[in-house]
């Protein structure tokens, strides 16, 4: 069974932007885009790619990409160094991984998340559950949540290091 991180060491709260990112997940309404880019005024599709053995390959047409999940547009805003994964299992839950390099490394740092609405996105595999959604067209957000290491989740396994 991996490691699961569990928060820092020290007592904290979850923080302000989670709060809110987990109340506007919660309306349904609305999707989320985790970067480290401070003032994006417009996310332009950008082309995704994927591995199919051991091939690079584009991964359907150039789209910008967000998700239903606060939790994945923080952690996706927030561990940016070493190595990390997130994704969705086929049973439906997600799942966030990173060595404790990569989360030592979210200490002090602050990233974004920009909001959507969810109406201008469709899901990446047509299911409702589906933990990406895609526009093929510039989206300007609704609003941007800054976030840091208080609102990382709880729920990420540990990678062995590299």
């Amino acid at each position: 069974m991996p490691e699961t991180f569990t928060g820092f060491s020290e007592v904290r709260e979850v923080g302000e932007g989670a709060k809110l990112l987990h109340e506007l997940e919660r309306s349904g309404d609305f999707v989320f885009h985790g970067s480290d880019k401070p003032d994006i005024p417009e996310l332009v599709p950008f082309q995704g790619t994927t591995w199919v053995d051991d091939v690079k390959q584009n991964d359907g047409p150039p789209a910008v990409a967000t998700t239903p999940y606060a939790d994945m547009a923080i952690f996706h805003a927030l561990v940016r160094d070493d190595s990390h994964s997130f994704g969705q299992a086929n049973d439906g839950t997600l799942q966030m991984s990173a060595t404790q390099l990569a989360l030592d490394s979210v200490k002090g740092r602050t990233a974004y998340v920009y909001v959507f609405p969810k109406s201008a996105f469709v899901p990446r595999h047509g299911n409702d559950h589906d933990f990406e959604w895609r526009s093929e067209v510039n989206q300007k957000p609704a609003q941007v949540v800054p976030v840091n290491d208080r609102d990382l989740p709880k729920s990420i396994n540990i990678l062995p290091p590299e």
